[in-house]
């Protein structure tokens, strides 16, 4: 049986020889996600509570449905579904704006409603990382306004997959 031959990078270069690298890790070659429906999974790494307010609490895991109309476009929403203390809460609101193709951040202001009735506002930075035109990665530092009183301060990651067309 012959072993294989072994050859160095520096040598395999030297030769004219290239070394493949996949596309999904050069960044400039990743491009932005389609537009559609995209589920997410989350999970809260960190949360801060002021004022009396109810927050989940780190570990929390979050569903969530994001319709994604493309980059530099308004009518990004989403709905969420939460299980914070045995108790399911669904939450809804819309983003402003898209982030322009190949941009990784993405900040603004939501206005949330939730099946309680309750409606309350939250400013969000958020940092992408693309992997394919079906699927990305989000962490959202995301700050809102209960409506009883009180802030959270949480910072959530998600895996967002792609589900359907829009």
């Amino acid at each position: 049986m012959r072993r294989p031959t072994q050859v160095s990078a520096t040598a395999a270069l030297a030769a004219g020889l290239c070394l493949a690298v996949p596309a999904r890790l050069h960044a400039a070659a990743v491009a932005n996600p389609t537009p559609g429906m995209y589920v997410a999974t989350g999970l809260y790494s960190a949360v801060v509570a002021s004022g009396g307010a109810q927050c989940p609490s780190p570990g929390t895991t979050v569903t969530l449905q994001l319709v994604y109309p493309g980059p530099a476009k308004s009518g990004a929403a989403f709905h969420e579904t939460e299980l914070t203390g045995g108790a399911f809460a669904i939450f809804s609101g819309r983003f402003p704006v898209t982030p322009a193709a190949g941009v990784t951040s993405w900040s603004g202001t939501v206005a949330e409603a939730s099946s309680s009735g309750l409606s309350q506002s939250a400013s969000f930075t958020a940092t992408l990382q693309f992997y394919d035109v079906n699927s990305f990665l989000a962490t959202f530092d995301w700050t809102e306004a209960e409506a009883g009183g009180g802030t959270c301060q949480e910072t959530i990651a998600f895996t967002l997959i792609k589900s359907g067309q829009l």
